[in-house]
């Protein structure tokens, strides 16, 4: 993997200060632009949606982290921020935005939230980058349930990454 590069940039879709309270403490989520799924049930097309792009942001890890170390106080002792989105597994240079969060003083836990699909690729490099904690959402254990409601046949890729995450 590459040196961490606070300055890389990547295309922001929105940032909720205080999105995720639990076991780490309150942490803050930046969901990312981009997801290969098309769920049935999504609750954020406008980010994958080409048409809301221009709803997006380019922003650098240094940038995430200025707006979110004004929450700090909130965090406790293992605050943070989470990668959400879309799906962040599909954005070159995830590993690099990781390992840039984690090299900005301050920030303690970086955490992703992903559809599973591409985890069993990107695990290793994401470890390596300083990840602490993966969220591996799935709506089903069934494959033909899981490619009506995705649109994709893509669960084998899930349970590989859930093993892997294991």
């Amino acid at each position: 993997m590459s040196n961490p590069n606070p300055d890389m940039k990547g295309r922001i879709h929105s940032f909720e200060s205080f999105a995720l309270v639990d076991g780490p403490g309150v942490r803050c989520a930046v969901f990312l632009y981009g997801c290969a799924l098309r769920c049935k049930f999504c609750h954020n097309p406008d980010t994958w949606c080409p048409s809301s792009i221009s709803q997006t942001k380019e922003m650098t890890a240094r940038e995430l982290f200025d707006k979110a170390i004004r929450y700090k106080p909130y965090w406790k002792n293992n605050g943070g921020i989470t990668v959400s989105g879309g799906e962040p597994l599909v954005r070159r240079g995830v590993e690099q935005l990781t390992a840039g969060l984690k090299a900005i003083p301050g920030i303690r836990r970086v955490a992703l939230t992903t559809n599973g699909v591409l985890l069993a690729q990107k695990l290793p490099a994401l470890l390596a980058a300083g990840l602490d904690s993966v969220n591996i959402s799935l709506d089903t254990l069934r494959p033909e349930v899981f490619q009506s409601i995705t649109a994709r046949d893509e669960f084998g890729y899930v349970m590989e990454g859930i093993h892997a995450a294991l």
